[in-house]
Order: C-alpha cells, then sequence, then structure tokens
C-alpha cells in the first residue's frame, strides 16, 4: 500500500518501491525511488515548490488500513542520501510522524502548496551538521522526502526523453525510404 501525488494535470509521481503499481510513465533515471504515472487529475493539480526549512508541514498518505493520515512537523536544513539510493539524489527531512503505506503521500506546505513526496523513515544517519538549529539532529524523529527541485529535475529529464522520443518517431523507418 502507498500513495500518490499529483504532479501535474495529466501524471502523478509516487515512490518506485511501492507494489503493482500501474500506468508507469516514466522511472527515475538515476535509480533513484521515484516514478512518474499517467493519471489525470480529478479536482487539478496542486501547486509545488521548495520547503523552507523551520516552516511547519503536513505529510499526508493512506495507512494500512486504508484511512487517511496525517503527521505535522517541522522542515529540516538537512539533506541526506538514503541507502540503496544514488548519491546525487539528496532527500529532504522533517520531523511529522509517517506510517508505513504514506510513502508517495505530499509533504505540504502550512500553505497549501506541495513541498515534496514522503519517501520513508528512518533512524540511522550521522549527522554533520549538529551546529545547524534547524538541522534534523535537533528533531523529534526523521521522516525523509523527495523534495520538490529533485522531483522537478527528473520531470525534465522525463520530457527530454519524451521529446527524442517524438523525433525518433517522426525518423524515416528506413534510409531506404522509396522517394515517389
Amino acid at each position: 500500500m502507498a500513495t500518490a501525488t499529483q504532479w501535474n494535470e495529466e501524471y502523478a509521481v509516487t515512490t518506485r518501491h511501492t507494489p503493482f503499481l500501474t500506468n508507469v510513465a516514466h522511472q527515475c533515471t538515476s535509480g533513484c525511488d521515484l516514478v512518474f504515472l499517467k493519471r489525470k487529475a480529478e479536482d487539478g493539480a496542486p501547486q509545488w515548490r521548495n520547503a523552507v526549512p523551520g516552516e511547519e508541514v503536513i505529510a499526508s498518505g493512506v495507512s494500512p488500513f486504508l484511512i487517511t493520515v496525517q503527521g505535522r512537523g517541522t522542515a529540516k536544513s538537512t539533506r541526506v542520501v538514503i541507502r540503496d539510493h544514488p548519491p546525487e539524489v539528496l532527500a529532504a527531512v522533517h520531523d511529522a510522524p509517517v506510517v508505513k503505506g504514506m510513502s508517495g503521500g505530499p509533504v505540504y506546505g502550512a500553505d497549501g502548496q506541495v513541498l515534496g513526496m514522503t519517501l520513508g523513515m528512518g533512524t540511522d544517519v550521522i549527522f554533520s551538521d549538529t551546529h545547524d538549529p534547524l538541522s534534523a539532529a535537533h528533531g523529534d524523529r526523521l521522516s525523509f522526502y523527495m523534495p520538490y527541485e529533485e522531483i522537478r529535475k527528473e520531470w525534465e529529464r522525463y520530457q527530454v526523453i519524451q521529446a527524442r522520443r517524438a523525433e525518433d518517431d517522426k525518423a524515416p523507418d528506413s534510409l531506404f525510404a522509396s522517394s515517389d
């Protein structure tokens, strides 16, 4: 069980580790825990933006009991590399509680805009930024999410791939195509 977050009018985004995904349009090119699903927005697409460290966040998703759940916390300044994830993709951290099933669900700012999607929770982290009062080292718990900027970068990569496919589709089927 997991949740997905609407990215735009035509696509949603969720975690790659979600079982039984359908309508997968694109998987993260770097191997990160992200896929875009072909799914039309029912009530329009949400607004997305970058988080501001220290702001209130609300993590939302569906629990294993199919109940919508939310947790409130604070966005942290810390970025982390999650085990088994590519090192160039940094996860963001907040301290709102999350449970199994919330993966892929939205992380909202207090203004209702989406800041990213939930990846999961963690415990074994060594912090190098303990001097920063907004560091995750000073939070009640560790909840990881894919921040907007990382999702946007992957969306842009997907757009390039789609454009190349469209160009390839326009190319003649054969180098020896008839000219009549």
